[in-house]
């Protein structure tokens, strides 16, 4: 009886360790297919700079995820501060955005151009 319970359980790590090998395999792959940010970069007084790319569509979500990632660090940055995020510009690709930006006080003259 012994040794048939050992055989059910040499059968049972067969079965389980391709298994855990894939769940592992598809997370790594799936870590592959996400986004990465240079995070906010400073270029001039209060001028700031952040580039975020995304795996493409197929496996990703593109520019538009990359737009909505930027946008949402930008603005986090300038609110720490207690300051509002001005657009200044903004470039794109297939899977990258790269977005320049202000963080200006609310009573600011930039604001109101």
């Amino acid at each position: 009886m012994e040794a048939q319970y050992l055989r059910r359980e040499n059968i049972i790590m067969k079965l389980t360790l391709p298994s855990l090998s894939g769940i592992l395999l598809g997370a790594v792959l799936t870590g592959c297919a996400g986004q990465t940010s240079s995070g906010v970069l400073e270029r001039d007084a209060n001028t700031y700079f952040i580039s975020v790319q995304t795996a493409p569509v197929p496996l990703g979500g593109g520019a538009a995820d990359s737009r909505r990632v930027a946008y949402k660090e930008a603005k986090e940055h300038c609110m720490r501060q207690g300051k509002m995020m001005i657009h200044l510009g903004e470039a794109s690709g297939p899977a990258t955005v790269n977005l320049t930006f202000k963080c200006v006080k609310s009573d600011d003259q930039e604001l109101k151009q």
